[in-house]
């Protein structure tokens, strides 16, 4: 669907299939057959280096006003006060966005994910509000960003009843926007110990792949098998205004990760992203262009494009589909067909897609899916010598 908005973006393209139950082909077409080669899921959609997974908690308005039309493309919103007196608006310019590559020469723009609270979402068109109506959420939603899991009504404490919090919120939800959320954001973050261990009992035993918290270790590294990804207590890396030289110790911790060579995925949050410090736990508009400015000039399409920026359910989902996706190779000729049965890889998952790594003396000339698309690969001309192709597809 596309929509014109008032903050001008111009929206990326985004398969929203149903589950396919059909089995899947991917045929390869080479210049001459193939004897020696391999084909395999890459660890990180794109084949990138890393993974970066960004989250505004507790639904505020600027994510819409600030957040979106700096990562896509558009203007922002001028100074905007809230309910409380906060500026959640920005400086009214317009901005190009924010890019990194599919691994194939096209241009992805920086995406991130809201954590929501049904309990408190705001009556729509309303002047001041703080925080996000339902039809704002939708519009995030509708480009591209995922809804996670907050809690009804932002409960915390020794006395919380989680399974009612997690209930009630994924209700409201799914019947205001026909989604079922997989991610639950423990409500109090770092500061409130006193609730996440039955939240996260509560958020598992209904369903939720993944539970965020301050206090869980901050673990960068990829899932190593199939029940490992479908089971994440995800650490979370807090990014505020508030601190101190917290953008230069991200990436030096960053910088020496990725000289390991290890595939890496960083999970960070942070609350509203306007002109004010909202409740002293955000990240001012100047300071949120600063970072990720420089994130997207070191590791984004202008830089070393080594970078994923995505929702931390699509980079869940990845994970699980790679872990869990069969399939068979057959060549006949010049041609190399992969074919796999959907229903091996769980179903419910929003983001249904893989990266697969050719490799071979011999290039791959052109792609075709059957019951999938092929969302882009590596295209070679007559008498480049490629030993590594990508090949995205969806489904």
């Amino acid at each position: 669907m596309r929509r014109i908005l008032w903050i001008g973006l111009v929206l990326a393209g985004q398969c929203a299939c149903a589950q396919n139950d059909q089995p899947i082909t991917l045929i390869l077409w080479m210049g001459k057959p193939a004897h020696h080669y391999s084909l395999t899921p890459a660890p990180l959609k794109y084949n990138k280096d890393f993974a970066f997974s960004f989250t505004l908690d507790d639904g505020l308005v600027s994510a819409l006003r600030v957040a979106l039309p700096y990562f896509a493309g558009g203007r922002v919103s001028p100074p905007y006060t809230d309910e409380w007196g906060f500026d959640q608006g920005g400086d009214g310019h317009f901005y190009r966005g924010l890019y990194y590559t599919d691994g194939c020469g096209h241009r992805r723009p920086f995406r991130a994910a809201i954590a929501i609270n049904g309990g408190k979402m705001a009556a729509d068109d309303r002047d001041h509000a703080g925080f996000l109506s339902w039809r704002q959420v939708d519009t995030l939603k509708e480009w591209g960003w995922d809804i996670f899991d907050h809690g009804y009504g932002h409960l915390t404490g020794a006395g919380v009843n989680a399974a009612a919090e997690i209930s009630n919120n994924g209700q409201a939800v799914e019947e205001r926007m026909g989604i079922q959320m997989t991610q639950f954001v423990v409500p109090g973050g770092k500061d409130d110990a006193l609730s996440q261990e039955s939240y996260a009992a509560a958020a598992f035993a209904a369903g939720r792949l993944a539970v965020h918290n301050g206090h869980y270790a901050m673990d960068w590294s990829l899932p190593e098998d199939a029940a490992a990804a479908r089971h994440i207590r995800a650490g979370r890396w807090f990014f505020s205004s508030r601190q101190g030289n917290w953008n230069k110790a991200f990436y030096k911790s960053l910088a020496h990760l990725l000289q390991t060579k290890e595939k890496a995925w960083i999970n960070a949050f942070t609350h509203a992203t306007g002109n004010d410090d909202v409740w002293n736990i955000s990240l001012r508009f100047p300071d949120f262009k600063t970072f990720f400015d420089g994130l997207a000039a070191r590791y984004g399409e202008k830089g070393k494009d080594n970078m994923w920026m995505a929702s931390f359910q699509e980079v869940q989902d990845y994970q699980i589909i790679r872990h869990t996706l069969k399939y068979d190779l057959r060549v006949e000729g010049n041609r190399l067909y992969c074919r796999f049965d959907p229903r091996t890889v769980p179903r419910g998952l929003k983001h249904n897609a893989c990266s697969f790594i050719w490799r071979s003396a011999q290039p791959v000339r052109a792609v075709k899916c059957v019951g999938c698309r092929v969302e882009s690969y590596t295209e070679v001309r007559p008498g480049d010598k490629v030993q590594q192709q990508v090949i995205n597809m969806n489904w």
